[in-house]
């Protein structure tokens, strides 16, 4: 088995918390969002070979049962480090977008600013 080891953080919207509906970060939403960038990427016309492949890489059911992935995370905390960013993510990444009205977005940066309108 390959180990990888990253330090990574959210900037996209994530479901986190478990029954009692409390924040907390989860190995499931990590692997959550990889499953949805990683569709996003490959981007086949075919969703029955697309899930095909998916459920190989990531796990899920099948007409044969479930099946475990290749994909395993392990959570830690990194002390030291600000977990919640305090500035907007626009102002923290120095992104470049404006709302101008009836015109919709504009600056340098639109695609990023219209994929996190929310």
């Amino acid at each position: 088995m390959k180990k990888l080891t990253f330090e990574l953080e959210f900037i996209t919207p994530a479901f986190i918390g478990g029954a009692d509906q409390q924040a907390e970060l989860r190995p499931a939403s990590f692997v959550g969002l990889l499953r949805w960038w990683w569709r996003a990427l490959k981007g086949l016309d075919d969703t029955e070979k697309l899930y095909k492949v998916e459920v190989e890489i990531f796990g899920g059911h099948t007409e044969d049962g479930a099946r475990a992935g290749k994909v395993w995370i392990k959570l830690s905390e990194v002390s030291g480090k600000d977990h919640i960013s305090e500035r907007p993510m626009k102002e923290k990444y120095k992104l470049d977008w404006d709302y101008a009205g009836r015109e919709g977005l504009k600056g340098e940066h639109v695609g990023v600013g219209y994929l996190l309108y929310s």
